[in-house]
């Protein structure tokens, strides 16, 4: 397992950008402080890269499950309202049945 360290400052491959514009969050999107990254520091842009894919698929995967949840709670839903519309329309036609005698 990896050891991960959690993203508060550039890493070193970043000094020179950060020399750049004297600020040292510029260059990190929003949440990245979030991200668990390998503690060693020789880290492979190709391996962040992977490890970005792979975080990004897992909140993809959550956000899926929770949408599944939202659309089984959905058709629920419709299927109470559609039992209640079934039952209404019964109760309809013995009304109008007992109109028509």
């Amino acid at each position: 397992m990896i050891s991960c360290t959690r993203i508060t400052e550039p890493r070193s491959y970043l000094a020179p950008l950060v020399g750049a514009t004297g600020t040292s969050n510029r260059f990190f999107s929003p949440g990245i402080a979030d991200q668990c990254i390998p503690s060693d520091s020789s880290i492979l842009p190709e391996d962040m890269a992977n490890q970005s894919v792979r975080l990004k698929e897992e909140q993809l995967r959550r956000e899926e499950e929770k949408l599944r949840e939202v659309e089984f709670k959905v058709q629920r839903e419709i299927q109470v309202k559609r039992q209640e519309l079934l039952a209404k329309e019964d109760s309809l036609k013995v009304l109008e049945a007992r109109l028509g005698q």
